[in-house]
């Protein structure tokens, strides 16, 4: 049984693939570590890349793109490793970081889950702590125009908990999933991660699953991961405006109101399309990038 599994989800991003399984090296600091990629269907030569340089690596390669929660749990289903780290593959993991999130972990035995502060590339901070999202989410989340409008204001900094100074380990209720560490026997208990979700908010549903089994979710803001796909300013493909809408909902409905036929389901239904109609028509207007993901190619 080792130590730690690392998994990294790829989707055709050879050179974020490349800076992240570099920035593992060197990093075991003692521990016995496993690092997994699992390639959704790539079409440039991300795999080729990563058995020439990166030989030790276990690659596993789908025939189709399955999304970020069911490529995960091809690897979460056949290690035994103790802890198992969720990290994306534009993630640049900071000097010792691995071994700071598995000693907090063994340090604390009814901590189930833990995640870092996550910054990006300027060295500006992303929202990767948060609480539980409620009706203020949908107008001041870490990408709602509000928040971008009123960076400082005091709701959002009540929902993006990271966002607060701090520098000692916090509480919270979920953190973000590119780069999540979770104790073996927490998801053995409260399952994988939900395939029903293709990507977006599936850590925030894993989160609120383990703390509803009475296990705690940390924030590290001593530990640090450079995560490119934060920076934004760029054109977002449509299918991920789509998938992070679609998601939303899913989780609403799995966590906050659970009967079919609740009137209010509907109306949150038809604010979230009008929601989403909102951000594919700004989303035209931005300048065209590369849309970083480990599931969504541009």
């Amino acid at each position: 049984m080792s130590d730690l599994a690392i998994v990294i989800v790829n989707y055709n991003s050879r050179s974020f693939l490349e800076g992240c399984l570099r920035s593992l090296q060197g990093e075991n600091a003692g521990l016995d570590i496993e690092v997994w990629v699992v390639d959704n269907a790539s079409q440039d030569d991300s795999m080729d890349m990563a058995r020439e340089k990166f030989p030790h690596v276990r690659l596993i390669e789908n025939e189709e793109n399955v999304g970020f929660a069911a490529a995960n749990n091809r690897v979460l289903r056949q290690t035994e490793a103790r802890y198992a780290l969720l990290l994306n593959n534009d993630a640049v993991i900071r000097a010792g970081a691995l071994k700071a999130m598995v000693t907090f972990l063994e340090e604390n035995p009814r901590v189930g889950i833990v995640g870092c502060r996550v910054l990006n590339p300027d060295g500006t901070i992303q929202g990767s702590a948060r609480r539980f999202p409620d009706l203020t989410t949908a107008f001041f989340g870490r990408t709602s125009l509000l928040t971008k409008l009123f960076p400082d204001n005091p709701i959002t900094r009540r929902n993006i908990l990271s966002l607060v100074a701090q520098d000692k380990p916090m509480e919270v209720d979920w953190v973000s999933g590119a780069c999540l560490m979770i104790r073996q026997e927490v998801y053995r208990e409260i399952d994988l991660l939900d395939e029903g979700f293709f990507m977006f908010w599936e850590d925030a549903d894993w989160c609120y699953r383990a703390k509803e089994a009475g296990w705690q979710v940390y924030y590290l803001p001593s530990v640090e991961v450079v995560h490119h796909a934060g920076m934004g300013g760029g054109r977002k493909s449509k299918k991920a405006i789509i998938e992070f809408h679609r998601s939303v909902y899913r989780y609403y409905r799995k966590h906050i109101s659970r009967w079919a036929w609740n009137p209010i389901n509907l109306l949150i239904a038809i604010f979230l399309m009008v929601r989403m109609g909102v951000q594919l028509g700004l989303n035209l207007l931005k300048p065209h990038r590369p849309f970083d993901s480990p599931v969504i190619d541009s």
